[in-house]
């Protein structure tokens, strides 16, 4: 993010010097859009709340300024890692690409490895799919040699708002590295050689995860085993052997020691499988009817409460960090630890325990 956000400085500063009023107004709305997204919760934002508020105004990214580049440098470019990309990913690192070539571009600097990166990351887009389809006008654009002989700055813009969203179907790079194996085994035990390999998936990792989600979604509703999720249920070690025998079923190119890799525990899989079925609201509920009982609760609190359970309802669990950002910090500015006593605040965390889910950070 940190690069995306520095490539667009540098286009905005080249557009102003080359008097592009089309190009430099585009970069300062991205620019400011990025700003925007820094969640002003995290600690390392916080520290640079007036920055972050006095540069989200478009009007303050004023390159003629000498000191605009030297503060969004120091202050807030590598506070873009905070933003969050999750679910997002690839359509981020696109980004880098095509702003990448068009910094370039600007330049005048050839970047022809940078243009073979892109046309060969389109390649991969499958166009059997209906939503990649609906674009192969655009993806025959890229591919094409014309296109590249009479590229322009408005054509890479156009490229990567129609692509982005499609380039989680192109991640096909298969280097995930997996546990240690091992190779070259001799009788003698001296001689064995332990080595680091790389597995690869014909369609990359993160296709193969789609494809064992398609299939747990396909019988969620139809398995019982699966449904104790809904209630609450931990996965026992058969339910566990189970369910990667019904996905096996479903799919017999999948074998087992491959699932295994995905679901290395009961605890990972049960909660891919409470991603997707969600949980039942009785059971919710129920998880904090001991609370609800022991304190009288302030209207304010029970407030929360309420807040809680539904975002927990819709999101199938809650991450520790959205907490202590909006809607929840509208009740207080210190959201739980402010609604609550440290004693109370504890016993919830402990509740929230069950409904936890993680987030990935962004790089």
């Amino acid at each position: 993010m940190q690069k995306i956000f520095e490539n667009r400085m540098e286009i905005c500063k080249l557009a102003q010097s080359q008097q592009n009023s089309d190009i430099q107004q585009q970069m300062v709305d991205q620019l400011s859009d990025m700003i925007n997204q820094l969640p002003e919760n995290s600690i390392s934002v916080k520290e640079k709340w007036k920055e972050k508020r006095f540069f989200a105004k478009k009007e303050n990214l004023d390159f003629t300024k000498a000191d605009t580049e030297v503060r969004l440098k120091a202050d807030l470019a590598k506070l873009m890692q905070w933003i969050d990309i999750q679910g997002h990913a690839p359509s981020f690192r696109f980004d880098n690409l095509v702003t990448g070539i068009e910094k370039s571009m600007l330049q005048k600097k050839p970047c022809e490895d940078l243009q073979q990166k892109m046309i060969e990351k389109v390649a991969l887009l499958p166009t059997n799919l209906h939503k990649v389809a609906a674009k192969q006008e655009t993806i025959n654009k890229v591919l094409s040699s014309e296109f590249w002989q009479n590229v322009t700055f408005a054509g890479l813009e156009e490229i990567r708002q129609d692509l982005r969203d499609l380039m989680y179907l192109a991640e096909d790079d298969g280097n995930q590295v997996l546990p240690p194996r091992i190779l070259n085994i001799s009788e003698d035990e001296g001689q064995i050689v332990f080595e680091r390999v790389k597995k690869l998936y014909p369609k990359g990792l993160d296709a193969y995860k789609r494809q064992i989600t398609d299939i747990l979604q396909n019988i969620i509703d139809t398995e019982p085993v699966i449904q104790k999720i809904k209630s609450g249920q931990g996965l026992t070690g058969k339910d566990f052997e189970q369910i990667l025998s019904l996905i096996m079923v479903q799919n017999p190119s999948l074998d087992k020691q491959t699932l295994q890799e995905f679901f290395p525990s009961t605890e990972k899989l049960e909660q891919v499988l409470m991603t997707i079925s969600g949980m039942d609201e009785t059971y919710i509920k129920a998880k904090f009817a001991d609370f609800v009982q022991k304190y009288h609760l302030t209207a304010r609190q029970n407030q929360f409460l309420s807040m809680l359970q539904n975002q927990i309802i819709a999101n199938n669990g809650i991450n520790f960090a959205r907490l202590y950002q909006a809607p929840f910090t509208s009740l207080d500015k210190d959201s739980i630890d402010g609604v609550f006593s440290s004693v109370q605040a504890d016993e919830l965390f402990e509740i929230l325990d069950n409904f936890k889910i993680e987030e990935t950070r962004a790089e």
